[in-house]
């Protein structure tokens, strides 16, 4: 479909940003990647690819089915954070969860939409990432 040949595109420029600030990143071996949206995609294609240099993953309300040829190569710890009133969302991480074979969790905010953006939700996300990369960084 249209819609997937655009987000492939936007994944494919997001993926070569992430991949170049991973090379970037080669002096600091404690980096982990935060990402949202097609970003989340690249950064799991990012991890499969330097498992070396991304030692933890967490997407935000991301697209990790975008990435399902190579979840099953991911090793980093990966937290996946989609709120219960994206649905469609929720669905593709719940599928993507399910084909990772790291270490890995799946948190649904309840009563928080794609972007976080109600009272407190942003604020419980950030949190969960601060506490996911504090465990594994």
């Amino acid at each position: 479909s249209r819609e997937k040949e655009e987000l492939q595109g936007v994944l494919t420029t997001e993926e070569n940003r992430l991949q170049k600030a991973v090379e970037l990143a080669v002096t600091k071996p404690s980096d982990g990647s935060k990402a949202g949206a097609t970003a989340a995609a690249a950064a799991l294609i990012a991890a499969a690819e330097f498992s070396e240099i991304v030692l933890a993953v967490v997407s935000l309300s991301g697209r990790p089915d975008l990435a399902s040829s190579v979840l099953t190569r991911v090793a980093a710890p990966t937290l996946l954070i989609a709120g219960s009133l994206a649905t469609e969302v929720l669905q593709l991480n719940h599928e993507a969860f399910s084909i990772l074979n790291c270490q890995k969790e799946i948190v649904v905010l309840e009563g928080a939409t794609h972007l976080f953006s109600e009272p407190g939700k942003l604020e419980d996300a950030a949190n969960l990432v601060i506490d996911w990369f504090s465990e594994y960084l």
